[in-house]
């Protein structure tokens, strides 16, 4: 037993310690403090942030020679514009939009932007269009206005062109000849460069840049070229958009005295000293029979009657309503003329029946569709009331 426990003594002996490992601790993660904030006792609009130099302080420490403009470092806040307010007299005589005057009120204001504009929750022309249907299709449009035709968007940018050439550069952005320098390796043309993956690049690289504008086509801004010229060669247009006292895209609003409706409306141009608007409408014909079909088709006797009322209701004195008609292809003819007198009623009553359904709709809170009709029948012009032949009679010599 002893010579075991002397080996085993002697066995530990020669037998290495083992180290035991050390649990790996985790760093703790500082948070860093954030700065201490205090008062300038110099400048109470001046904030102390703790580590940085205070500017107040140090030109007052080194002199007036020395002296540095004291920086407030809170964030900037921007107050909301102060509404400016103008008497009925001042409205109703053309004021100067700007930020915080609201239109909210009747008056005739002058360079109103189209979003605000569009932002008044008001009846105007081309919103009763689609009551000639049902009042269903009315409350319809408005919460879905219909996508724009191509049609409309080149009237568009004609009528921008024409009468606000500064809000043209803003709003459009014209697809410049990206495919006339497109090259193979060998140098050769391509026989299709606007199918090739190279110009694709280029178009979508041009839209990227320019994505807050609507793109158009090389042949529109010919179009304008052309039209604008047209303008110039007509004496009476000429005087009607470039006279002295002639305003641009004027919104007025008004309340309707019969049914009490706020209405607006953004008459092309205005002479308040003339007492007379105009309405610039491009056409693909301005022929004396096709321009009066456009005229039935489109409204625009609904659309004079309804300016011309507005502006008498805000000024009290009658206004003469004129349609500049432009072509869109050359050579590019320009009429202009006065709207008759029985067209601007037949317009007044249509734009007056439209007011008074949808009044009715709203008083009594309900929007039906179209009624039941008594029974189909043709229109009047294809009825056929033509009396039949007789029948021959064979015993005669002369049956007819």
């Amino acid at each position: 037993m002893k010579r075991k426990t002397k080996k085993k003594a002697a066995e530990k002996k020669t037998k290495k310690p083992t180290r035991k490992r050390a649990a790996k601790k985790t760093p703790r993660r500082r948070i860093k403090k954030p700065p201490e904030l205090s008062c300038c006792p110099l400048d109470d609009s001046v904030l102390h942030v703790e580590g940085e130099p205070c500017p107040v302080c140090d030109a007052a420490r080194l002199g007036p020679a020395l002296a540095i403009e004291p920086v407030d470092v809170r964030p900037m806040v921007q107050s909301p514009p102060v509404e400016v307010r103008f008497t009925a007299a001042e409205r109703a005589a053309g004021v100067d939009w700007r930020p915080g005057v609201r239109i909210h009120r009747p008056g005739i204001y002058y360079g109103v932007p189209a979003e605000v504009y569009r932002d008044l929750a008001a009846v105007n022309n081309s919103s009763i269009g689609p009551i000639a249907r049902s009042p269903a299709h009315y409350r319809e449009a408005l919460r879905r206005p219909p996508p724009g035709r191509e049609v409309f968007r080149l009237g568009n940018f004609l009528h921008a062109g024409a009468l606000e050439p500064l809000s043209l550069l803003q709003r459009y952005a014209v697809l410049p000849d990206l495919a006339s320098d497109l090259r193979r390796a060998d140098g050769t043309p391509y026989d299709n460069p606007r199918g090739t993956a190279e110009f694709r690049r280029r178009v979508a690289e041009f839209r990227r840049v320019n994505r807050d504008k609507q793109i158009v086509d090389r042949p529109w801004l010919d179009a304008l070229l052309g039209v604008a010229a047209g303008l110039k060669r007509n004496a009476r247009a000429r005087d009607l958009l470039t006279g002295p006292d002639v305003r641009f895209e004027v919104v007025v609003v008004w309340n309707d005295r019969e049914t009490d409706l706020l209405c607006k409306a953004r008459l092309d141009a205005l002479d308040l000293p003339a007492r007379r608007l105009a309405d610039l409408k491009s056409t693909a014909d301005a022929g004396d029979d096709a321009f009066c079909r456009s005229i039935a088709d489109y409204g625009y006797d609904r659309q004079a009657a309804f300016y011309a009322d507005a502006i008498e209701a805000l000024c009290g004195d009658p206004v003469q309503a004129w349609i500049v008609a432009a072509e869109k292809e050359a050579p590019f003819a320009v009429r202009a003329a006065p709207v008759a007198d029985a067209t601007l009623a037949t317009g007044r009553r249509k734009y007056r029946r439209a007011l008074r359904t949808i009044a009715a709709c709203r008083q009594a809170d309900a929007w039906p569709t179209y009624p039941d009709p008594a029974a189909w029948e043709l229109p009047r012009y294809l009825i056929d009331d033509t009396p039949e032949p007789l029948e021959p009679d064979p015993r005669s010599p002369n049956p007819f």
